[in-house]
Order: C-alpha cells, then structure tokens, then sequence
C-alpha cells in the first residue's frame, strides 16, 4: 500500500482561459466576465416577507394598488384643479385687458364726441343765420352709448344779388369755416370758395363805384352844361329885350319927331293961309302934341 501523497500539478498545468481572456485565477475585475448573475445576499426584510403567507401579502398588494390608486386620483384631481386654475386666471387676466381696452376706447370716444361737438358749435356760432342745424355720425361704444365721430354744419352763401351784402356774408362765412381750433380740410376749401366770392363781390363794388362816379360826373356836366345853356338864354333873352325896348324908344323918338314936325309944318300952312293967327311956340305945340 503505498501511503505517499502524489505530488499537485495544479501549478504545472496552465490554466485554462477562452481566447483573447486571461488565465483562470489572473484576470482583474474588469477582464473578468460571466453569464451568471453575482450572488446577492438578499435583505433580512424581504427574507421575512418571502416567509409571510401569500395571503397576507395579496392583501397588502391590494392595498398598495389601492394606495397607488388613491394616489392617482388625487394627482390626477391636482392637476385638474391647476388646469382649472391656470384657466381661471387667463381668463381673469382676458377679462381684465378687455376692460381695459373697453375704458381706453370709451376714454377716447368720449374726448372725440367733445371734439367734434365743439366744433360744430364753434361753426354755428360764428355762422349766425347763415349755418343750418348741425348733424352728426355716431358709433356706439363698449358701454351700450353712442358717441359722435363726425359732424358737419350745412351753410348757404349767394354770389347773386346786392354786392355789398354778398360781401359781408362772404366774410361771414369764412369765419364760421374757420373758427373751430382745427378746421378740416372741407372746411379750409369752404373758406377758400368764400374768398373768392368776396373778391368778386369787391370788384362788383369797385365796378358799381365807378360807373356811379361817372354818372354822377354827367349829371354834373348836364347840370352845368344845362345852366349855362338857361343863362346863355337869358343873356340872349336880356339883350333882346334891350334890343326890343331900345328899338321900342327910338320908335317912339321917331314917331315923336314926325308928329313935331307936322304940327309945324301944319302951324306954318295955317299960318300961310292966315287960318291960326297966334303965335305958339314949338315947345307949346310939341306939349299939345304929347
């Protein structure tokens, strides 16, 4: 019986390694690979729980499930209540800027119906008789109100008749045209119209000026003309009737020498004939005879 221990030839043989592995006992952590799953020692807890009776844990599984359940719902309930909320505040936050853009708008209607309703009465004003009623183009605001946008202010003026007058409505009407603080531009072409109807009116009246002073220079030339005619007449009626008393006198002078002269010539013949014995003198004779 041979009782000698054989030799170990575990370090003679060369151990065995797979290709491109290092040998059985020398590779590292890192070149060391297996298809096997490490042995994990398994926790005291679940030692226990792996010795529990399987109904014992179904109900907690149950419960669990309807842990995570509950869980659920109530996340489920949060974010649907944030939804609601995030809604809720876009909401708020639409309703808040519409209500702003509503005051903004409503400011600025407002100051528009002023504007244009001054401005009509601004044309009235100045216009007098001349303007008609106003009327105006409304838009309703935010607020159920309507307010004036625009406005104009109907006004007549005549180019015919009395050039005087036509010219104190033309000046008239380029007042009313002109008196709001900003006249538009229909109303700059309405002052415009009215200028020039004013020039046309004053040339009228320079016209009428003129022919006026030109009648009026005749009806001086025929009054003049017309009264040195009447004293051109009257001298000629004057010197005819010197003319008329002068050949009147000298008739009378005339006829008086030939009555004197045949009284005498009479007297001498009676004398002649010895009829008129008395001696008269001519100048008693020429008495008899006047």
């Amino acid at each position: 019986m041979i009782t000698n221990t054989p030799p170990s030839f575990a370090n003679a043989v060369t151990p065995f390694s797979p290709q491109g592995r290092q040998p059985v006992g020398e590779e590292t952590g890192e070149n060391r690979s297996t298809p096997l799953a490490p042995v994990v020692e398994t926790p005291e807890p679940v030692k226990s729980e792996n010795r529990r009776a399987p109904d014992e844990r179904r109900g907690e599984v149950e419960q669990r499930i309807q842990l995570d359940d509950r869980q659920s719902e109530e996340a489920d309930r949060d974010t649907e209540q944030q939804r609601r909320d995030s809604d809720a505040r876009q909401r708020d936050e639409l309703e808040q800027r519409q209500l702003l853009e509503d005051r903004q708008q409503i400011r600025l209607l407002s100051e528009r119906d002023r504007e244009v309703r001054s401005h009509e009465q601004a044309h009235q004003t100045a216009g007098g008789n001349l303007v008609g009623a106003a009327s105006f183009t409304y838009e309703r605001g935010p607020d159920g109100n309507s307010y004036a946008v625009g406005g104009e202010v109907p006004i007549s003026l005549s180019s015919s008749g009395d050039p005087e007058q036509v010219k104190e409505n033309a000046q008239r009407v380029q007042q009313a045209a002109l008196a709001p603080a900003e006249p538009s531009s229909q109303d700059r072409r309405v002052a415009a119209a009215a200028a020039q109807i004013e020039l046309e009116a004053q040339q009228d009246i320079t016209q009428l000026a003129s022919e006026a002073k030109a009648m009026a220079k005749a009806e001086v030339d025929d009054a003049r003309e017309s009264a040195q005619a009447e004293g051109k007449q009257r001298e000629e009626a004057r010197l005819a009737a010197e003319t008329d008393a002068r050949d009147e006198a000298a008739g009378r002078a005339a006829e008086r020498d030939g009555n004197i002269g045949r009284s005498i010539d009479l007297n001498q013949r009676l004398l002649d004939i010895g009829v008129n014995t008395s001696a008269s003198s001519v100048g008693d004779i020429v008495n008899q005879q006047a």
